[in-house]
């Protein structure tokens, strides 16, 4: 026990990450990947809409720019693992961006969300920027009811919101609850989409039922990863 002590100790475990330097940007200022604020803006509009599907059937969701706020340059680079450090196998990208603080106002035409969302924009072009956000499940204004889906044996959850703005007013994303049991050192985590739209949305992307498997780990689900914008094209 002693000695597995005293190699932990002089041997760490190292996670490999990236660091991250943020510095203001002015709207008019050149980020370090070469375009503006107010180019990106410019570029994005300030109204979205696509089809939706929602557990009750297909409607119409609407992406409205609230407010546009401070933006930054965002400068991600390998974290260096201490010396004698056990390195963990596992590869990182460490992509700049330019990020935004914006205040979003999403709503469907039926009703099933009416919300307004405080999110980081974040774009490593014009061509699209990226958002993702974590909220309280009692924090919905708009009538998605979520009774119908089973808070039995699981200790608490969490809602995330996931999508992409593109220029001619065309957004893609989802919604989706997280449901989450922990025992000891190990989470099991259950998701289920509830709200998904884009231009490629149809009926039966999600259910009224309480579907959906138990996955380990607490990476989030979805098509977005919300430590890394995805490159242009990708989710």
């Amino acid at each position: 026990m002693l000695l597995a002590l005293l190699t932990a100790c002089l041997h760490p475990t190292f996670v490999p990450h990236c660091d991250t330097t943020s510095t203001p940007l002015d709207g008019a200022a050149a980020s370090a990947l070469g375009f503006t604020p107010d180019v990106l803006a410019g570029s994005l509009g300030d109204l979205w809409s696509s089809p939706a599907t929602v557990p009750d059937g297909d409607t119409l969701l609407t992406v409205r720019m609230l407010s546009w706020g401070q933006a930054y340059d965002v400068d991600l680079s390998p974290a260096p693992a201490p010396p004698h450090a056990n390195v963990v196998d596992i590869g990182v990208v460490c992509e700049d961006y330019v990020a935004v603080d914006a205040e979003l106002g999403v709503a469907t035409s039926d009703g099933t969300l009416a919300e307004t969302w405080a999110v980081v924009l974040k774009a490593v072009d014009t061509t699209q920027a990226a958002f993702d956000l974590t909220a309280e499940t009692t924090s919905l204004q708009g009538s998605l009811d979520l009774s119908r889906y089973s808070m039995e044996g699981y200790d608490s959850a969490s809602l995330s919101v996931q999508g992409l703005l593109k220029p001619a007013g065309e957004t893609e994303g989802e919604l989706t609850l997280l449901r989450e049991t922990s025992s000891g050192s190990a989470s099991t985590q259950l998701s289920k989409v509830l709200v998904t739209w884009g231009a490629d949305v149809g009926s039966g992307d999600t259910g009224a039922g309480d579907t959906g498997g138990a996955t380990p780990g607490l990476s989030p689900p979805g098509r977005w990863s919300p430590s890394r914008l995805p490159p242009p094209g990708r989710w």
